[in-house]
């Protein structure tokens, strides 16, 4: 088993059956840890991405074939194998392994981004490199794994923050494709812009916002922004606008008992028909239906409160993409 020739070999390996298992989710990532004797996983495609870390001190050493491309890897400690979400993966391994798999659903990601870190974003998320070395990252990864080792009152609240920690050091760390500050000033907001003009429409959002209002708060003109609105989000003003009151409406619907009417007057809309009217054409059932809907947990709560559906840059290509992140 401890040979390259048996390893390569999958019929020589029996699939991967009794392992020590640990497992955690938040609102943001799922975790698992794992341990298992010599064994293989047969290919499969995960709609989230995935990132596995070595718990062990010293290097793992495995055979993946990702999209029918095989590769040897030898995981050092400090290292991270990242597979994006939709890419087909299994995996062989000669020797026991202890490690960490964290997941992470693309559309909760780039939410998290945009929506609490305020970065605007172009590009891919999570990369395409397959080993990464980030020892801080691993270093994050073991105080989840440390959190949920605590069985008592307040473990989830602390797995929560460690889990929010770990994708603000995720998205520090690799490089997420933030506006490219070097650009012309006026082909797309830049970072502090962005940030100013979300600070500024979530204040006012009861309000009535035009565009030279939005305009202003980034010190362009009322052409130039939105056309560096355009390119950075993909989006006209006033659909930045709609969007952003329809996910404060949803939110409110989630947390809140406050009234339909009500509802629709904090988000800005000219009154509740306007909001159902859009809310159902958005997402496909109107306000009073999806909040009764949750009310029967017909809907996961914690789904919606961190799936962005404002601030989604296009692709490079131009195109959506297909995983979100």
């Amino acid at each position: 088993m401890g040979s390259r020739s048996s390893s390569q070999s999958t019929g020589q390996v029996p699939l991967a059956k009794e392992a020590a298992l640990a497992s955690a989710a938040s609102s943001l990532l799922n975790f698992e840890y794992f341990e298992a004797g010599p064994g293989r996983l047969p290919s499969a495609t995960s709609q989230m991405h995935n990132l596995l870390i070595s718990d062990q001190d010293h290097p793992l050493h495995a055979f993946v074939e990702r999209n029918g491309e095989r590769a040897e890897i030898r995981l050092e400690p400090d290292e991270i194998v990242v597979t994006p979400a939709g890419m087909a993966t299994s995996w062989v391994w000669p020797e026991p392994i202890k490690v960490m798999l964290i997941w992470i659903e693309p559309m909760i990601l780039k939410g998290f981004i945009e929506d609490e870190m305020r970065a605007p974003l172009t590009g891919n998320i999570i990369g395409n490199d397959f080993v990464v070395r980030d020892p801080e990252l691993v270093k994050t990864a073991k105080s989840l794994r440390d959190a949920i080792e605590v069985r008592d009152v307040g473990t989830q609240v602390v797995f929560e923050s460690w889990a929010r920690i770990f994708l603000v050091t995720l998205v520090r760390n690799r490089a997420v494709h933030l506006i490219d500050e070097t650009q012309e000033p006026d082909s797309m907001l830049s970072t502090e812009q962005f940030q100013r003009l979300g600070a500024f429409v979530d204040a006012q959002l009861a309000e009535k916002i035009t565009v030279a209002r939005m305009a202003k708060v980034t010190g362009m003109s009322a052409a130039r922004f939105s056309t560096a609105l355009k390119r950075t989000v993909g989006t006209t003003p006033g659909k930045y606008l709609l969007q952003t009151r329809l996910q404060r409406a949803r939110k409110a619907l989630c947390t809140s008992d406050e009234t339909l009417s009500q509802i629709a007057q904090d988000c800005g809309f000219a009154d509740q028909a306007h909001m159902s009217r859009a809310f159902k054409a958005r997402f496909g059932l109107p306000p009073r239906l999806f909040r009764r809907q949750l009310e029967h947990g017909l809907v996961p709560i914690e789904r919606v409160l961190h799936a962005s559906e404002v601030r989604t840059p296009p692709s490079p290509n131009g195109q959506p993409s297909a995983t979100g992140a």
